[in-house]
């Protein structure tokens, strides 16, 4: 779908990788910039492979690579040379960085115009921590969601929410971005925050506090444990999701616990508590209760598809395009 699109990546790690795998799946060509000699972390993140690492390969694999160390002058002038080529740049350095290397929007705008430029920071180009060091838990931590997430303690998600919005925001601007381009043929930059980026995931409770200034606290509201929406332990240690909010998905589910209609979340507990996982798959079947098992991988991976290259197995892309 996106086949003709061009576009030039200077990031690392994984938010700027996983935004440009996303393009590259649709069908744009992404050339990866990287130091020759410098170690990018998600090299060494999962099972080897070659010289490299499964997860390196999964996000890159689709990508032409060029080596330049672009403090040296050549390398910046090789960029120049080409740019012209290209519909997109993204990057993911701190702010003022690609300034130093002469590689900012400003300067390749100018060889460019029409030339897309994303640029992914933890706080963004503008925020007074513009220049601070910062990981997935920090922006999480900033975006306030912990503040009345988890029971006691802020829960530690398995996975990196922050970084992945920000992906997820800088592949669809980019998209937006392009469209305007060539309908207008303006170019753009993107400033793209992740903290920013998560914030934005707690619209629910984010609206709330913003137009009756309270504050939420942990297991009160509607989806953080202050209804029946919870997970739940059974007697073998594993856990059930319920999501039985209306009416009538909360009568299936406790029709089908065999409890009455008037059962509290207490109740509900005890009850999931005296059979094992496997039991209540089965009750939970053919039940539109919005009752889930909360799987393990080797069960979410059990006969699904997967894509193989080179020996490794990939994640298909989660969206049938038909």
């Amino acid at each position: 779908m996106l086949s003709g699109l061009k576009i030039l990546d200077f990031s690392r790690l994984l938010p700027g990788p996983f935004a440009t795998k996303v393009l590259a799946d649709l069908g744009a060509s992404v050339t990866r910039v990287v130091h020759p000699s410098l170690p990018d972390m998600m090299e060494d993140f999962g099972p080897p492979h070659g010289d490299t690492s499964t997860l390196d390969f999964e996000l890159n694999h689709r990508k032409e690579t060029l080596k330049l160390d672009l403090k040296e002058a050549e390398a910046q002038q090789n960029i120049l040379r080409i740019i012209s080529d290209f519909d997109v740049v993204i990057e993911g350095f701190r702010p003022g960085v690609m300034a130093r290397f002469g590689l900012d929007y400003k300067t390749l705008r100018e060889i460019n115009p029409e030339i897309i430029y994303c640029s992914i920071t933890g706080y963004g180009q503008e925020s007074t921590r513009r220049s601070k060091a910062g990981h997935d838990i920090n922006y999480v931590a900033l975006s306030g969601i912990p503040s009345y997430s988890g029971t006691e303690h802020p829960p530690i998600l398995g996975a990196p929410i922050a970084d992945l919005s920000g992906s997820m925001y800088a592949a669809s601007t980019i998209l937006a971005a392009v469209i305007r381009r060539d309908r207008t043929g303006v170019g753009a930059y993107l400033d793209v925050p992740m903290r920013d980026c998560v914030v934005s995931l707690g619209i629910l409770e984010n609206n709330t506090y913003l137009n009756s200034t309270e504050l939420p606290q942990r297991q009160t509201t509607l989806i953080n444990g202050g209804s029946i929406y919870d997970y739940y332990q059974t007697q073998d240690g594993r856990y059930l999701s319920v999501g039985s909010l209306e009416p009538k998905f909360r009568k299936q589910l406790l029709d089908n616990l065999g409890i009455a209609e008037t059962s509290s979340k207490p109740e509900i507990a005890e009850k999931i508590r005296s059979k094992p996982l496997s039991h209540w798959v089965q009750v939970f079947d053919d039940v539109d209760a919005c009752v889930e098992a909360v799987l393990t991988l080797d069960e979410v991976f059990d006969g699904v598809k997967t894509v193989e290259k080179d020996g490794v197995r990939m994640q298909p892309f989660p969206v049938k395009i038909l």
